[in-house]
């Protein structure tokens, strides 16, 4: 079964062009930054490698959503186990098993330089997690996630880019594979 688990691991960490939004930021001043869902940490490990100090927010717990599969008890156990064991290094890569509405007293106002958001993809959940998170990136700085077009199997829409578009307006850059930003000013 790790071998299954190490092959997924390297397939989406390909598949993801997420280290060209990690190097993007890194060259704009990111130092630090909270991931809002970590599952394996694929993504955890990209914004690590690109420089960036990561601080994961994760509960792993299940039943959050029955159309996602992430969101089953084994699979969840899985992959904090794998998390645990392969990514979390408590030096440059720190977790918070909580989830994201316990884990915001955590972090001051205005400390971060970015929070990614890839956690619960219903919409109620990714507005409550931009609302939650927004307030810690300093001005000047980013905010983003990941699934923007994901459309959700039980209503149909893409609830994660309702969601952005409902709660920030449009992106202010896109990356492939559905990862948004935005760049923290006084107007947002």
């Amino acid at each position: 079964m790790i071998q299954g688990k190490i092959l997924y691991m390297q397939i989406n960490r390909e598949r993801h062009d997420l280290n060209k939004m990690a190097g993007f930021l890194y060259e704009n001043g990111v130092r630090e930054m909270v991931e809002v869902g970590s599952f394996y940490g694929v993504s955890t490990e990209i914004f690590r490698d690109a420089g960036i100090t990561v601080h994961s927010v994760d509960p792993y717990e299940s039943g959050y959503d029955k159309d996602d599969g992430a969101s089953d008890q084994k699979v969840l156990e899985n992959a904090y186990s794998y998390f645990t064991e392969n990514v979390l290094d408590n030096k440059t890569i720190f977790h918070t098993r909580k989830k994201s509405s316990d884990a915001i007293g955590d972090f001051e106002t205005n400390s971060l330089d970015f929070v990614y958001i890839d956690a619960n993809h219903k919409y109620d959940s990714v507005v409550e997690d931009i609302k939650l998170w927004l307030p810690k990136v300093k001005k000047g700085m980013f905010f983003g996630g990941d699934d923007y077009p994901r459309i959700d199997a039980s209503s149909g829409k893409t609830d994660v880019q309702n969601a952005v578009k409902d709660t920030l307006g449009e992106p202010y850059k896109m990356f492939h594979h559905g990862h948004w930003l935005f760049k923290i000013n006084n107007e947002i």
